[in-house]
C-alpha cells in the first residue's frame, strides 16, 4: 500500500529511480504542491489499489461484497474514536512519502557559500 501511494502522488521515479519518466509530466503532489498525507488520501489510494488488485474490467462502486463508501466511512470512524491512530498513520506516511518532498522544497539553491552554484554566481557577479 505505501509503495501504490508513493508511486500515485510523487511518481513512478520515487520507487524507480533508474526509470525515466515523461518530461513534462508532473506528479500529483507536484501538481497540487501535496507535502502531507491525509486520511482521504490514503483512503482513496487504498480504494484504487483495491480495484487495481480486482479482476474488474471497469470501476463499480460495489465489487462482491466490497463496498467503496463502507470502507471509506469506516477508515474515517476508526480515526475519529482513535486519533493517535490517525496520528500515527498520517506521521507514517508523511516521513515515509512526503519528508524528502519537504526537505527539497526547504533547500534553497545558492544559501551554501560552498556550493558549487554559489561560485559560479559570485565569479559571475565579479565579471559583470
Amino acid at each position: 500500500m505505501l509503495r501504490f501511494y508513493r508511486t500515485l502522488f510523487t511518481g513512478a521515479g520515487s520507487e524507480t529511480p533508474c526509470e525515466a519518466t515523461r518530461r513534462g509530466q508532473k506528479s500529483l503532489a507536484a501538481k497540487d504542491h501535496t507535502v502531507k498525507a491525509t486520511l482521504h488520501s490514503i483512503i482513496y489510494a487504498a480504494c484504487l489499489l483495491r480495484f487495481t488488485l480486482s479482476s474488474r474490467s471497469a470501476w463499480d462502486e460495489k465489487d462482491c461484497g466490497w463496498v467503496n463508501s463502507a470502507f471509506s466511512y469506516a477508515i474515517v470512524g476508526i480515526a475519529s474514536r482513535a486519533p493517535h491512530w490517525k496520528s500515527s498513520l498520517l506521521e507514517y506516511y508523511d516521513c515515509e512519502v512526503f519528508s524528502p518532498i519537504s526537505d527539497a522544497s526547504e533547500y534553497v539553491l545558492g544559501t551554501d557559500p560552498d556550493s558549487a552554484y554559489a561560485r559560479i554566481m559570485a565569479s559571475l557577479d565579479e565579471r559583470y
